[in-house]
């Protein structure tokens, strides 16, 4: 499977025998390039995390009811997460002056396609 759309209603997960993290369970699609991640519940979730459990992934859209959060981790972790991606689509009702550099700095350079959606302000850049 290399496209997918998950819907992130909970953290967790607990189908009979199965059970565990959302995330956790998005490493197990090794080979997913195109991911559609609808965000309702959890407001420390970001695309680092989500990089980290896709790490090939070539086409992120990404919608969250939180904003995104204030990141304060090394920004070279964020360079080496963002590599591969060649569409991004973020929507959020709010994103901190960091990530914002972070994306204008490293991700446009190589992004094809690049939507930034902040409560109704759209930022958009296509190559």
């Amino acid at each position: 499977m290399v496209s997918l759309k998950v819907e992130y209603r909970k953290i967790s997960f607990n189908m009979g025998r199965i059970n565990g993290d959302q995330l956790t369970l998005l490493t197990h699609f090794n080979k997913l390039t195109q991911l559609d991640l609808h965000n309702s519940c959890s407001p420390e979730l970001t695309m680092f995390d989500i990089r980290d459990a896709c790490p090939h992934l070539v086409t992120l859209q990404y919608w969250s009811k939180c904003g995104i959060p204030n990141l304060t981790a090394n920004e070279e972790k964020y360079r080496i997460l963002n590599r591969d991606i060649k569409t991004l689509s973020i929507v959020a009702p709010s994103m901190p002056k960091i990530f914002i550099n972070h994306i204008a700095k490293h991700v446009t350079c190589d992004a094809n396609a690049l939507v930034l959606d902040i409560l109704g302000n759209n930022f958009v850049q296509l190559d």
